[in-house]
Parts: C-alpha cells; sequence; structure tokens
C-alpha cells in the first residue's frame, strides 16, 4: 500500500526534467495572473492582476491591469515599459534593461533551469537560488501535474516577497506577432 501511495504521489508532482521538456516543447503561453507583492518597507501588501503571453525566442508581454496599469514588452532583443494611460513609453536594450540575466532566463527559457539556477524540490515546492548575486534570494515555485508554473514566489534580498497565481493557461495557442511591439 505504501509503494502506491508513493508512486500516485510521484506522479503528481512533475519531476525537474519533465518540466523543463514541457517549457522546451512550448512554442507559445498564454495565461492570466493575480500578484501579490508585500513591501517590507511599507509594511503593505499591494495586489495586482494581469495577464502574460511567452513566445518561444524570448517574446514577452506582460500586461498589467488595475489602477497602475504597465505592460512589459519584449521581442527579444529590446524591452518597452509602457503605460496604456499617459502613452509614456521608455525603451531599453534588453541587455542594459538592468533585469538579472537569470530573471529574463527564467521567464523565457524556463526549459532550462538547471543552467541558471541551484534547484531543490521539496513537498512539491521548486526552489530555484540564482547560481550568480542578483537581487533577489531564490524564487519558490508550484507547477501543475500538465508541468505548468501555477504559482510563484519571489524573494528578493530587499525583504519584499512577491507571489503569482497564474490561471487560464493556454499553451501553443496562435498569438499575433503585434503583441510583441509596442
Amino acid at each position: 500500500m505504501k509503494k502506491i501511495l508513493l508512486l500516485a504521489a510521484a506522479i503528481a508532482i512533475p519531476s525537474i526534467e519533465n518540466i523543463e521538456q514541457t517549457y522546451t516543447n512550448t512554442q507559445t503561453l498564454r495565461a492570466e495572473f493575480v500578484q501579490s507583492t508585500y513591501v517590507d518597507l511599507l509594511e503593505k501588501t499591494i495586489t495586482r492582476p494581469g495577464r502574460i503571453f511567452y513566445q518561444k525566442g524570448g517574446k514577452l508581454r506582460i500586461e498589467y491591469a488595475g489602477d497602475k496599469m504597465t505592460h512589459y514588452i519584449s521581442d527579444g532583443a529590446t524591452l518597452w515599459v509602457l503605460d496604456p494611460k499617459s502613452k509614456e513609453k521608455q525603451t531599453f536594450a534588453l541587455k542594459e534593461s538592468g533585469l538579472p540575466e537569470e530573471a529574463l532566463k527564467f521567464l523565457t527559457e524556463l526549459g532550462q533551469l538547471r543552467q541558471y539556477f541551484k534547484v531543490t524540490d521539496k513537498n512539491s515546492v521548486v526552489t530555484l537560488k540564482p547560481k550568480r548575486k542578483s537581487t533577489y534570494r531564490s524564487l519558490d515555485c508550484i507547477f501543475g501535474e500538465n508541468n505548468y508554473l501555477k504559482e510563484l514566489t519571489i524573494h528578493t534580498t530587499s525583504g519584499n516577497t512577491s507571489k503569482y497565481r497564474f490561471f487560464n493557461l493556454e499553451a501553443d495557442v496562435k498569438l499575433p506577432p503585434k503583441l510583441f511591439q509596442p
């Protein structure tokens, strides 16, 4: 009976290899999310909804909704930060954007987790610690049975903690090219 329970638990929790393989084989992703960030300095939690779009090749679009709408758009080489209300736009070469390399790799290359992170898996939480010095201490990830990210918690060196919950995820859907342009 114990063997059956252990086997069932092993099936329900995706392996790092299966997660990497799933993301390696995924061409596009679309999902909604809710971000809750505890700001240590303010002793306050800020919650924001949003949507994320990903296409292989480093293309990414993150749209925050609500009062402080902000869109982060990348074509793989350039990062644009847009305020849809004021129409203000900032443009950065992706390599000079100030974003840590492993953060960009996490967002766009989940198929290579072990290359950029020290990976531990305990009680269905995959903890990723950057191999290089970074602005965050660790990422705690919970993946679903389909190997896709369900929840992400970012622990920063400043003491802030951001938790993302992903839902309505769709993989390998057609995304228009203009989605990755400002």
